[in-house]
């Protein structure tokens, strides 16, 4: 979690809103501000009766897209899936970006399609148009090139279950993909790029449900 002081405060209503009864949250702090953790503190005092693990990258910050910047979240992103899977022993985690908007039902709906590796669909346009045709837009999916690089996935189905290769902002993995020893490790596009590579070579399939979930970039 970082920056976009002005939506927060909407992020933490997002995710308190998720509609599952066994649950509980993990959240990796990164360059905070005295409003996140103002926030963090009353999500905090709200859901006292849920579990919630804090995890402090602050030492770890960076805010541009450079190799040390890839790296730190490569260290974060796999301390998050210690702590869901190995210390919590939970069977899922879902990962939402501190800009993606989620409705309630998202975790329900996502388990609901018995898949290892499944996320929804968000378009990542810095300057959100609406009347820019999709088929226009960045979206959070992508396909896998050969020696391991990834193109932005143009004009993916609307709501339809599809396979890809990479899912973004909005995801949930099973406990399968980890014990199967899939992590995050550093690559020139990003983290998620070379979990994915793994992910592939480890034979899981990736898919994305189609259904438009909101980006606040």
């Amino acid at each position: 979690m970082h920056g976009k002081e002005d939506l927060l405060e909407l992020y933490f209503n997002h995710l308190a809103a998720i509609d599952y009864d066994n649950k509980y949250y993990a959240f990796v702090i990164n360059n905070p501000s005295k409003r996140l953790m103002d926030l963090l503190g009353d999500f905090l005092l709200i859901n006292s009766d849920k579990t919630i693990s804090i995890l402090d990258n602050t030492k770890k910050s960076y805010t541009d897209r450079s190799s040390a910047r890839y790296k730190s979240l490569v260290h974060f992103r796999n301390t998050l899936l210690d702590v869901a899977f190995y210390k919590m022993k939970a069977d899922f985690l879902l990962s939402i970006d501190c800009d993606m908007f989620v409705e309630p039902s998202i975790l329900k709906e996502l388990l609901s399609y018995k898949k290892d590796i499944i996320g929804g669909l968000a378009y990542v346009d810095e300057h959100w148009n609406h009347n820019k045709p999709h088929s226009q837009r960045y979206c959070n999916v992508m396909k896998r090139e050969n020696g391991g690089r990834y193109r932005h996935y143009k004009n993916p189905p609307l709501n339809e279950l599809f396979e890809t290769d990479l899912v973004g902002g909005v995801y949930l993995l099973s406990k399968r993909v980890y014990n199967s020893g899939v992590r995050y490790i550093y690559h020139t596009q990003g983290e998620d790029c070379g979990f994915y590579n793994i992910a592939h070579e480890e034979g899981f399939k990736v898919y994305c449900t189609g259904k438009l979930i909101e980006h606040r970039m």
